[in-house]
């Protein structure tokens, strides 16, 4: 097949797939494209990439207390950088995720936020009223499949420090800023031994 024009929309979703690790093949199935539009798209997506990174890609998920407990934790991964941000809050629901989301949008500026990926759980289902809100589209990885979300399922770093028995609803606020400011500021291969927040600080200050 030859190549299409796509559309601002499609060219999002192939950036948001291409970025989790989604074959052309793959991408062009779940747009209906051509494999050969697809991969002039991601070509040019990997120039562009080349010329300037783009940090406004985050991943979400929610880290739960012990059974018996209530206390949880909203947590954001950025993909490019792997900075990752914690947010307590009192359980599970879509309204205390709706809460975190808007304290997180509320701490950085706004350029530095484009798409969300997230699982399936209820406590995102708040997604359309936030789609409309902000203007930035939320993505959900297929069922059983974290690995489509890879950047925060290897980011839940929060258990090194606060083990599943834990009651996540007992910590304080200094200890969870002590233990997110030890994780974004270790030196990581997978960023040539910089640390995510160094690499953060960097990103924000091109972006504004």
């Amino acid at each position: 097949m030859s190549y299409c024009h796509l559309t601002i929309a499609e060219c999002s979703k192939i950036e948001v797939l291409k970025g989790l690790g989604y074959s052309c093949r793959a991408i062009a199935r779940h747009l209906n494209r051509s494999h050969t539009t697809i991969s002039c798209e991601v070509k040019r997506l990997n120039e562009g990439s080349a010329k300037k990174g783009n940090v406004r890609h985050h991943a979400k998920h929610a880290v739960v207390s012990a059974r018996g407990t209530k206390g949880c934790m909203a947590t954001f991964a950025e993909r490019k950088t792997r900075f990752y941000v914690g947010v307590q809050i009192l359980n599970r629901s879509a309204q205390s995720m709706k809460w975190a989301i808007e304290q997180l949008l509320s701490c950085y500026p706004r350029q530095c936020f484009q798409t969300f990926t997230t699982d399936r759980g209820k406590e995102f289902s708040y997604y359309t009223e936030l789609e409309t809100q902000y203007g930035m589209p939320f993505y959900f990885a297929d069922p059983y499949a974290p690995w489509q979300r890879g950047t925060n399922e290897n980011s839940s770093l929060l258990r090194e420090f606060f083990p599943k028995r834990m009651d996540l609803g007992q910590l304080t606020s200094s200890k969870i800023e002590q233990v997110l400011s030890l994780i974004n500021n270790r030196s990581r291969k997978c960023l040539n031994w910089n640390t995510t927040q160094d690499l953060f600080d960097y990103e924000v200050v091109q972006l504004i």
